[in-house]
């Protein structure tokens, strides 16, 4: 008994995909996610995008419009808004406080593949 439990449970993750179309193995959503953090002296707010891709020591997970330039934000509304522009639904969001008044804020975003 105890060997069939285990085949069960090493076999199991070869048919179960999460999140993929069984018939092409394709994931069918997208996640990415937003950060939020305040800019020194100014109301404006630093938006990066984490879209799971490596970055380079020195690189940017800043968004960029089409002709390459870094898109600025006013608010966290504007670069949430944007981004259900383009498709992404927020699924869920944290604080987190390092600081008296430092802050991050991370928010988890998703879309559908076609």
């Amino acid at each position: 008994m105890k060997k069939l439990l285990m085949l069960i449970m090493l076999l199991l993750p070869m048919w179960v995909m999460a999140q993929t179309d069984s018939l092409t193995g394709k994931a069918k959503e997208q996640y990415c996610m937003v950060t939020e953090a305040p800019k020194t002296l100014s109301t404006a707010v630093n938006i990066s995008v984490d879209f799971g891709q490596p970055t380079s020591l020195f690189g940017s997970n800043k968004l960029r419009d089409e002709a390459g330039k870094v898109k600025t934000f006013h608010s966290i509304i504007d670069a949430l808004n944007y981004m259900a522009s383009l498709g992404w639904e927020l699924v869920n969001s944290n604080v987190i406080i390092s600081g008296a008044e430092s802050y991050t804020t991370r928010y988890i975003m998703k879309r559908k593949i076609e």
